[in-house]
């Protein structure tokens, strides 16, 4: 889930499904086009460049995109809870 901007400046959670696309292709690509053309959203600039950056690596170290991303969300959501040491 991720905090999209929409056309009417409204905010709202949008789910991402995030697969092992080609190597030259973003992990959102087709969502990320979708979620602009018929809902007029958009991802945070951060979400889209931290999978840009994650499917780098996974092509790099030949592993599954998926797994980088769900080691980054556990690692985000230690640091995200409150009294969490850093």
């Amino acid at each position: 889930m991720a905090p999209c901007t929409f056309d009417d400046d409204e905010t709202a959670m949008f789910p991402f499904h995030v697969g092992q696309p080609c190597a030259d292709a973003h992990p959102l690509e087709q969502q990320l086009a979708w979620l602009a053309r018929e809902r007029g959203g958009q991802a945070p600039q951060e979400i889209v460049d931290s999978l840009t950056q994650l499917q780098r690596l996974a092509v790099e170290q030949s592993t599954k995109l998926e797994d980088l991303v769900a080691h980054a969300m556990r690692e985000a959501a230690v640091f995200s809870v409150p009294g969490s040491p850093p």
